[in-house]
């Protein structure tokens, strides 16, 4: 199969994540199996080829234009963008490049979908519904409604669906009234992110948080509630140590930065939170192995990548029950599900704190590990992902 994907979340970006992760481990995979993969990505990016042959790139900054121009006239909704492209200076296939398949994530690379003009387009669905929100609202009056409408025509004009889970297919039957049949989890390196033990990077004991530093992940809650934590429990609580970016979308900030975050809590709480900007993958691995615990407790996730690879790693992990890899897990078996409340969430820390045995512990971490093998390992992924597009091919 020749594959071409579409994607600006792409590792060595400033706005990088779990979906990008995701498609070079797919990309790889698939390649190694003799697939043709090419993937679109912005030329400014440093690229992880590995064993992909990277042959086009995409520019996110041509289509940002585009998206600029046509929110102030709604002409340019039918053009195609492969000419701005182009005109952009940007190397990318010929028009007529005979792709089996044609894969992306991002609602706005429609345009793209839409040039390219292929019999079997898939559409897969990582992105939240507040993520879709919060991207409408840069716009207003006018532009606002043609960007919903974009989102519409390209789950629309894509021949094929799936969704990471099925908290997102639901999410977008509702929103768009378009069937997403198929549901394929991301898949998580469970090679990399091993059991195996590795050295602490910290002389004291510590609770993790790994993600984008913006409301959506929960961190206005899991600072609040340690801080209740302390309070209650004293020096008894760990250290927290938070990994990850301020969340920024074109160049602006889009939320309180960790900074700020931190000057909102009293002194000798502060002193005890860490926070480190985004680490290679290679280098969170010692981080998941040796924390006490893991807490994600995002507002609202579809799938939720950290997840899986903290349980990949044997940690204990704490999350809410708004996330779509939650329907794979079973609450007290290999991870604690709680409510997304500040109340709940402290609850369910302390459980994981103070009231968990040794014994407890050590069954949740190897149970979490089997979990992520089982259900998200890369071959198993791969071979859900070449399944399905077997099925599109054979379709007529």
């Amino acid at each position: 199969m020749k594959i071409a994907f579409l994607s600006q979340e792409l590792p060595g970006m400033n706005e990088n994540g779990g979906i990008g992760f995701h498609f070079l481990v797919l990309a790889k995979q698939l390649s190694s199996q003799g697939h043709e993969v090419t993937i679109f990505y912005d030329g400014s990016s440093s690229f992880h080829a590995d064993a992909v042959r990277c042959i086009g790139v995409w520019s996110s900054t041509a289509a940002g234009k585009f998206l600029e121009r046509i929110t102030r006239n709604h002409e340019f909704v039918r053009c195609c963008a492969w000419n701005l492209l182009v005109k952009s200076g940007v190397t990318v296939h010929e028009r007529n490049t005979p792709f089996s398949i044609i894969e992306t994530h991002e609602f706005h690379t429609f345009p793209m979908i839409l040039s390219l003009g292929r019999e079997r387009v898939v559409l897969s669905l990582h992105g939240g519904k507040e993520q879709t929100a919060r991207l409408n609202q840069k716009y207003e009056g006018f532009s606002q409604l043609i960007l919903a409408r974009l989102e519409k025509i390209a789950l629309q004009r894509s021949t094929h669906r799936y969704a990471v889970s099925r908290l997102q297919a639901k999410t977008a039957e509702q929103t768009y009234l378009v069937p997403v049949p198929a549901v394929i989890p991301n898949a998580i390196d469970t090679e990399l992110f091993s059991a195996k033990s590795v050295p602490s990077p910290r002389k004291t004991p510590y609770m993790l948080f790994v993600g984008r530093i913006e409301h959506r992940k929960g961190i206005s809650t899991l600072l609040d509630v340690y801080v209740e934590l302390v309070g209650k429990h004293g020096p008894h609580v760990p250290d927290l140590v938070c990994i990850g970016d301020d969340y920024y979308h074109l160049g602006e900030l889009k939320d309180l930065s960790f900074a700020d975050h931190l000057k909102k809590l009293p002194p000798n709480i502060a002193k005890k939170i860490t926070h480190i900007p985004q680490l290679p993958q290679s280098k969170l691995v010692p981080y998941y192995v040796n924390a006490v615990c893991c807490v994600f407790p995002s507002l609202e996730e579809p799938f939720g990548n950290v997840i899986g690879e903290a349980m990949s790693c044997g940690a204990v992990v704490v999350t809410t029950r708004t996330t779509g890899i939650r329907e794979w897990l079973n609450n007290g078996e290999d991870v604690l599900l709680t409510d997304p409340e500040p109340q709940a969430l402290v609850k369910a820390l302390e459980k994981c704190l103070f009231r968990m045995t040794d014994k407890q512990r050590g069954r949740i971490k190897r149970k979490a590990r089997a979990t992520v093998v089982r259900h998200f390992s890369q071959q198993i992924v791969v071979k859900k992902i070449v399944k399905f597009y077997t099925q599109v091919l054979k379709e007529k």
